[in-house]
């Protein structure tokens, strides 16, 4: 997704303006729906800076908020390891700074990645606390059916069925 410096800069703008003070910021590749980028302050501290697509005529989803109170959510109702948290946020300027989690994308399907998968997915679907809010609210590839669960899981798994397992 193609964000403009422009909003780079108002963001880093802002978090100076917090006391935050941004002296690197280098873009991380991937994302349709988000620029993200690795930051780090005046302290030497890494965080997850991230723009999302503003809202167009065409396309009304509110990114920030849907993935603001799915952040909240994982972080009060589940035991979810490795999770980032809000640091910091702006709704107006839709961008947020999350906790910076050191690691790498799977390289293929592993037994502990399935385990894991499959773990966070049965704890976020826990009737814990109020949800109504994730549903009112819910992302463009939530699932609030049985039937809609079936269809995305398929699709999923003939993604991941094309890769290599590593073990």
């Amino acid at each position: 997704m193609v964000i403009d410096m422009k909003r780079l800069k108002e963001a880093i703008s802002n978090l100076c303006g917090k006391g935050i003070k941004i002296k690197k910021a280098k873009r991380i590749e991937g994302g349709r729906n988000s620029a993200l980028y690795k930051v780090s302050d005046c302290k030497n501290r890494q965080f997850a800076l991230k723009i999302y697509k503003k809202k167009s005529k065409f396309d009304k989803r509110d990114r920030f908020n849907t993935e603001r109170l799915f952040l909240e959510y994982v972080r009060k109702y589940t035991h979810a390891k490795n999770f980032p948290w809000v640091v910091n946020n702006c709704p107006d300027q839709e961008w947020a700074m999350l906790s910076w989690i050191e690691g790498e994308q799977p390289k293929g399907i592993s037994n502990e990645l399935i385990y894991n998968t499959t773990k966070f997915i049965s704890d976020i679907n826990l009737q814990n606390g109020d949800n109504k809010e994730l549903y009112r609210n819910a992302a463009s590839e939530a699932c609030l059916s049985i039937q809609q669960l079936t269809s995305l899981l398929k699709s999923r798994v003939a993604r991941l069925y094309s890769k290599k397992p590593t073990n």
